[in-house]
């Protein structure tokens, strides 16, 4: 009527799903048609541009299963989506400075809440640039529904372990980063900024000290055996402080072992 048309028009249309982050900005076409199809009125309406959900420190966590500085250990990942990853998306885990991956050696164990038709398995491990790509299991051509997130009120969160990591030095790691993507790599939610762990020093074992004389004042061979619970790099370094009363004149390393 023409009241309607002065006063302008108004529709409300749910859901509807998005468009992924940062994808081109676009029109949506408005038409008005006469009874016989053909066009009375036609207006191209600019839309918002989406951009990626963000993954704050409160929606993604990790942890790690042995919390020893450079040892071999699992690292596991809570996380809790904004955005459907599709059946043949991906999610890419950067790792901070210090992690070592090693291709074919970690693998994605005890995936809960993902759903019963929904998984998630290790396509590539980067070793240069420290990145680990899980893909879903639609990308192995299986026909598998969308990974929906939970609902935002719900306790429930994805989580799964990266096996096999080898930790960095004891202390504060750097930061993670988090990202969901399509399968042609187009970002749907982003975290840049996801708090670290803290790596615990690790601690000698079997450790024993034996001299080749017990006698007071004399000069003396001595004998350090221990092991490591992590690993020593090549360029590390082992220190002995000895306590009050010995005397260092030149010591000289005459054997090891190890």
């Amino acid at each position: 009527t023409l009241a309607d048309s002065e006063a302008g028009f108004q529709f409300l249309i749910s859901n509807l799903q998005n468009p992924y982050g940062g994808a081109a900005r676009g029109n949506a076409t408005i038409r008005l048609l006469h009874p016989n199809g053909s066009t009375l009125y036609q207006e191209h309406v600019p839309l918002p541009l989406f951009i990626p959900g963000p993954l704050t420190p409160d929606r993604v966590m990790f942890a790690l299963s042995k919390g020893g500085a450079a040892i071999q250990s699992d690292v596991e990942v809570t996380l809790k989506t904004w955005g459907v990853i599709p059946a043949d998306g991906r999610i890419i885990i950067s790792m901070p400075y210090g992690f070592i991956l090693r291709a074919g050696s970690t693998v994605a164990l005890r995936q809960l809440n993902f759903g019963e038709y929904n998984a998630i398995y290790v396509g590539t491990v980067s070793e240069v640039g420290n990145n680990i790509t899980l893909l879903m299991a639609g990308s192995m051509g299986n026909s598998l529904s969308p990974l929906e997130p939970h609902r935002p009120d719900s306790d429930l969160a994805f989580s799964f372990s990266l096996t096999r990591i080898r930790t960095p030095y004891s202390g504060m790691s750097g930061t993670f980063q988090v990202r969901t993507l399509s399968s042609s790599g187009i970002l749907i939610d982003l975290g840049e900024e996801i708090a670290g762990v803290e790596v615990e020093k690790g601690s000698l074992r079997d450790v024993s000290v034996t001299s080749s004389d017990d006698g007071a004042r004399k000069e003396a061979m001595m004998t350090f055996t221990f092991g490591t619970s992590g690993t020593v790099p090549a360029d590390g370094k082992i220190v002995i402080e000895m306590p009050f009363g010995y005397f260092l004149a030149a010591p000289v390393l005459l054997a090891y072992n190890g």
